[in-house]
């Protein structure tokens, strides 16, 4: 379910548009994002400066591999964005820069068929039964990056942006990682358990810096 965070800044965009929309230099737009599908409202202040507002949803199911456990993964994207605008040149290149409320998270799961290292021990299909757990990362995220948008010149009329940065959303958490087999509860069973979480933080430490790839389609009034 989309955050209530996420649905808080849909409806500020929903107040903000009506109040600035006859100031003109005012844009409203779809994205194609690896972020998801999302919506953005810009603002241009002048020549050189301008802000976006937008959020972003999407989900897709994944899998990985730790100790040739290999995990089911159910991605959950889900933003919300405020950055600032430089051009540079007065034209169609920009750097952008700014935050994200940073609602990314998977659950993530695993049943063995067959006997795999958890920690540093070997256990059994039938003693594990089915590993969960959560990958989060933090709420509040910088963001950097480079675009380019093309109608800048236009009172009026649609216009298209490609965007390229990076979310800086930190190290994942692993959080409620336990399994649903007998030794649940076990303390050595336990140990191990938490052994396992830093190796499967370690996995996905890579994803600390969000590549963020963008298609925006624009109509400008």
């Amino acid at each position: 379910m989309l955050n209530r965070s996420v649905v808080a800044v849909c409806l500020a965009l929903g107040l903000i548009v009506p109040s600035v929309a006859m100031a003109g230099n005012n844009g409203l737009g779809v994205k194609a994002s690896t972020l998801g599908a999302g919506i953005e409202y810009e603002r241009q202040f002048n020549e050189i400066l301008g802000m976006r507002l937008g959020v972003n949803y999407f989900q897709i199911d994944s899998d990985f591999d730790v100790d040739d456990i290999n995990y089911d993964a159910s991605v959950d994207l889900q933003s919300a964005s405020a950055v600032a605008d430089w051009y540079p040149f007065a034209g169609a290149f920009r750097l952008t820069g700014g935050i994200m409320y940073n609602g990314n998270e998977t659950d993530i799961s695993a049943t063995p068929s067959r006997p795999v290292t958890i920690g540093d021990l070997v256990f059994t299909p039938q003693m594990v039964g089915t590993l969960q757990g959560n990958v989060t990362f933090n709420k509040v995220s910088p963001y950097a990056g480079i675009g380019w948008t093309n109608g800048r010149e236009k009172s009026e009329g649609l216009s298209i942006a490609f965007d390229i940065g990076v979310l800086f959303q930190g190290s994942p958490d692993i959080e409620n990682y336990r399994a649903t087999g007998p030794l649940a509860g076990n303390p050595v069973f336990e140990a191990e358990l938490e052994k396992e979480v830093l190796k499967i933080e370690d996995e996905l430490d890579s994803y600390r810096y969000y590549p963020v790839v963008a298609l925006t389609l624009t109509y400008r009034f």
